[in-house]
């Protein structure tokens, strides 16, 4: 899989997908309070959605790294 931000693009590699999802926005849920007010400075978690009775987590993947690891990437 492959992120394209502004200023980068890197690569994820993803051990497996049981189920590939196609999630419409428009079920996606803010994220609950107490989950964004866990100490999670990037607050990468995008919100919720209920699927076929499952909870999936949405994760904006474009705040998974920090500014620092970008920088990283940026100078290799």
């Amino acid at each position: 899989m492959a992120i394209e931000a502004k200023d980068y693009t890197i690569g994820i590699v993803v051990r497996e997908v049981p189920q590939p999802l196609s999630i419409p926005v428009s079920i996606i849920e803010k994220a609950p309070e107490f989950i964004q007010d866990i100490n999670i400075n990037d607050k990468y978690i995008e919100g919720i959605a209920k699927v076929d009775g499952r909870i999936i987590i949405v994760l904006d993947m474009l705040k998974l790294l920090t500014p620092s690891e970008i920088m990283q990437l940026q100078s290799t």
